[in-house]
C-alpha cells in the first residue's frame, strides 16, 4: 500500500510489525528491509511460518541480498523444509558467489544431508574466501578453520 505518514514522536498507534518498517518520517510496507527485519524478530519469537512469509515477501522486492536467502533457509530448516532450505542456499551462491557466508551455509546444510564431498569444497571455498578478505579478522579465519577441522574428523571429510 501507500506509505502513511508517522509522527516519529509517537508511533503507539501503530500495529507492532510497523515499528520496523519506520524510518524516517515514512511506514513503508515495499521496504525489502523491513520485512526482512520482521522475519527475524518472528523467527526469534518462534513464529516461523510468520518469519517465512516475510523473508519471501523481502525477496520478492529485493532478490540480489544474500543475508535474506540465508535467513530463510535457517527458518526452512527449523520448519523441517530441508530440501527447500538447500535450494536458497544455493540461490545465495548464486546472487553473490564470493559469499563466505553462503558457502558456509551450504556446506553446513550438505555435511547434515551426508554429502561430504560436496559440503567439503563449500567448506573451502568458504575459507578460501575469508582467507582473501582482508576485513576478516583473524579469529574469523580461526573459527572457520576450527569448524573445519571438526567437520572433516566428525564426517571424514577428504580434508586438502
Amino acid at each position: 500500500g501507500k506509505p502513511q505518514r508517522v509522527d516519529p514522536q509517537n508511533w503507539s498507534y501503530l500495529p507492532a510489525e510497523h515499528y520496523l518498517f519506520a524510518f524516517g518520517k515514512y511506514v513503508d510496507p515495499r521496504y525489502a528491509k523491513g520485512y526482512f527485519n520482521l522475519g527475524r524478530v518472528l523467527a526469534w519469537r518462534g513464529d516461523l511460518e510468520g518469519a517465512t512469509e516475510n523473508f519471501r515477501k523481502a525477496l520478492h522486492l529485493k532478490s540480489d541480498q544474500v543475508e535474506i536467502y540465508l535467513a530463510l533457509g535457517a527458518v526452512l530448516i527449523r520448519q523441517g523444509r530441508l530440501t527447500e532450505a538447500g535450494e536458497r542456499f544455493k540461490e545465495a551462491i548464486r546472487v553473490k558467489p564470493d559469499s563466505a557466508d553462503a558457502h558456509t551455509a551450504l556446506a553446513r546444510w550438505l555435511a547434515g544431508q551426508n554429502e561430504k564431498e560436496q559440503a567439503a569444497k563449500h567448506y573451502e571455498e568458504a575459507l578460501r574466501l575469508i582467507r582473501a578478505q582482508a576485513q576478516h579478522p583473524a579469529s574469523r579465519v580461526s573459527a572457520a578453520e576450527d569448524e573445519f577441522s571438526g567437520a572433516a574428523k566428525a564426517t571424514n571429510f577428504p580434508v586438502k
